[in-house]
């Protein structure tokens, strides 16, 4: 009998966890793009221009994430319709270390967010572009953001793309959602 009751403390808890996280983070605004082409390993993009805030963060992949996440949330939620998108690519620099974490900015959210002081977030305008998308799940650790960029741009290399970027990772969803939840995306920018 208590296997059972520890079975339901269990799948309730599992379904208030994904509830919660999808709950708080259900507007997540994701890059507008139309698609061009579905791939066996990937989709072809072609994403529209958008508005993002920024802030440069050092760390491995999910702790730098976690802490733009929040310094972002903050920047950009007071205006209650703001929705969030993180979006995290590797700067170059002085480390390889050092991460940037953007977050989509809808046209709703900039006035709400103009009025807060926050020294370390930037305002920029990113141009539309042509993107493959690799999707994959569970945690991004470095080592599994490593292999599937590796696979990502030898696909698009066997099928004579021209690589135009880096291989940025996109997360979708907060940081304590579940992990098999987790959606996130190796995004190349590409020509050709």
């Amino acid at each position: 009998m208590l296997w059972i009751f520890l079975l339901v403390v269990l799948v309730a808890g599992m379904a208030f966890w994904l509830f919660a996280s999808r709950r708080l983070f259900q507007n997540i605004e994701e890059g507008r793009y139309e698609l061009i082409e579905r791939r066996k390993l990937y989709e072809l993009r072609d994403y529209e221009s958008f508005i993002g805030s920024e802030v440069k963060l050092p760390g491995d992949i999910l702790s730098a994430s976690n802490q733009g996440f929040g310094i972002l949330s903050e920047h950009l939620f007071p205006s209650k319709h703001s929705r969030l998108g993180v979006k995290e690519e590797r700067a170059s620099g002085e480390t390889p270390f050092l991460h940037t974490i953007i977050c989509a900015r809808p046209k709703s959210s900039a006035e709400a967010s103009s009025s807060i002081d926050h020294t370390r977030i930037k305002t920029v305008l990113y141009p539309g572009r042509v993107v493959a998308a690799r999707s994959f799940s569970w945690y991004p650790t470095e080592r599994r953001v490593s292999r599937y960029a590796s696979l990502l741009e030898s696909a698009l290399i066997r099928d004579g793309f021209t690589l135009a970027g880096e291989p940025e990772l996109v997360l979708y969803n907060a940081p304590f959602s579940p992990p098999f939840f987790l959606r996130s995306e190796i995004l190349i920018e590409v020509k050709g």
